[in-house]
């Protein structure tokens, strides 16, 4: 079979390469458009004429690697996402494991993605919803942050008044601590659920009977 490199044509400003590469065997052929970056074109340092079945692999891979890479680069554009859940969305957009591991990895190297930032950015969000630290670290597992970063967390959780959280949610949800036993408990389990410990939950409930 050869294989022959027919055209090379720069697209968005110089940005990527289109190649269109002939694979001829016999009297049957087939015409492809590959598309790489920049980059990779001088990397591979290709030009018209016959290629090796090695090289064609080669762009062909690389291929891969710019479609993930610009897959990846459309999904943060409408919001910050973790490498590990980038991943998962550009696999999900029709993309190999191989090629969306290394896109996101790639972007993150980039600086386009900075889970430090985003963490403190999700955290955020969490507290302004008055959770607990229980149902925050929970949450933020689940997003997929690296260990590394979530090793900053602690640092970050022990800057919050949980206690006064948690006064909080009770105040905008409940209007007050109530006086009856059960009705209470029913609280105390709720509270629970957002992430507050027992001790802290007490603590809101002592701090509204001093403002009372």
């Amino acid at each position: 079979m050869r294989i022959l490199l027919r055209t090379l044509r720069a697209e968005n400003n110089g940005e990527r390469i289109s190649l269109g590469i002939s694979l001829e065997n016999g009297e049957q052929s087939e015409s492809r458009t590959l598309v790489i970056s920049a980059e990779q074109y001088c990397e591979l340092n290709l030009k018209r004429g016959e290629l090796t079945e090695e090289i064609f692999d080669r762009i062909e891979e690389a291929s891969r690697f710019y479609a993930a890479i610009r897959c990846g680069e459309n999904l943060l554009s409408y919001g910050p996402a973790t490498a590990q859940a980038l991943t998962a969305k550009i696999m999900r957009h029709g993309h190999g494991k191989a090629e969306s591991v290394a896109a996101a990895a790639y972007l993150r190297e980039r600086g386009l993605i900075n889970e430090s930032e985003d963490l403190r950015r999700e955290l955020e969000k969490c507290l302004r919803k008055h959770w607990g630290a229980g149902r925050i670290r929970s949450h933020l597992w689940t997003k997929g942050f690296d260990k590394a970063t979530l090793e900053e967390l602690p640092l970050l959780l022990e800057e919050v008044d949980f206690t006064e959280h948690c006064a909080s949610l009770i105040r905008k949800h409940f209007g007050g601590a109530p006086a009856d036993k059960a009705e209470r408990n029913r609280m105390t389990a709720s509270l629970y659920r957002y992430g507050y410990t027992l001790s802290e939950i007490k603590q809101a409930f002592a701090l509204m009977c001093e403002e009372e």
